[in-house]
């Protein structure tokens, strides 16, 4: 494997983000019913086979390969003639990507940084949870319905498990979602990629 090549990087990126879903929504489903002589109600959850520390750890590896594009493209663009103080200066200009370097710097040295805060927000990842996703697209609608007698349930569309979370400061404000975190830092490092000609 060739470490150094952008496209393979941008595609273990991409699976380590892939990881954070799954379709197979028998595993994670997890329904509670419960009766009383004057009402009936039913629970549901996707968190059957949540474990708080592996779902984690699937967000952990998602900010740390964005975080490691860094180097790669600092190296890259200098191999090429080019300065790799334009990678630094991008980064420290994008609040995503520099909640994103943050978040991978505290995973190495502890929380909260002593030094080199880009956000100045020392962020912190909160609310670990999975959760039933469903994104419609044009033309095409995504569901999820349940009987609530028999707690059997259908699903159309695109509807996976997804590990969800929130980025906070360190006031506990919320910052932003996970999704966003990710979304936002990926369309940054496509933009400079392209912007600077890293190849």
């Amino acid at each position: 494997m060739d470490f150094n090549d952008i496209t393979t990087r941008l595609k273990r990126i991409y699976s380590s983000i892939d990881a954070r879903f799954d379709y197979d929504i028998d595993k994670h489903i997890n329904i509670e019913k419960e009766s009383t002589p004057t009402q009936k109600s039913i629970k549901v959850s996707f968190d059957k086979q949540t474990n708080e520390s592996d779902a984690l750890n699937k967000i952990v590896t998602v900010i740390d390969n964005l975080a490691k594009l860094k180097d790669h493209l600092k190296n890259r663009l200098s191999t090429n003639g080019g300065n790799p103080q334009v990678i630094e200066n991008e980064i420290n200009a994008s609040f995503h990507l520099s909640i994103v370097l943050d978040l991978s710097n505290q995973d190495k040295h502890g929380y909260p940084l002593g030094r080199k805060k880009r956000s100045h927000k020392n962020p912190r990842i909160e609310n670990v949870e999975s959760a039933m996703q469903l994104t419609s697209s044009q033309g095409q609608w995504s569901y999820f319905t349940m009987d609530p007698i028999t707690g059997e349930y259908k699903t159309q569309g695109d509807c996976k498990v997804a590990i969800m979370a929130d980025i906070v400061d360190d006031q506990g404000n919320k910052l932003m979602k996970i999704d966003e975190l990710i979304n936002g830092t990926l369309a940054q490092w496509e933009r400079i990629i392209k912007k600077y000609n890293i190849t």
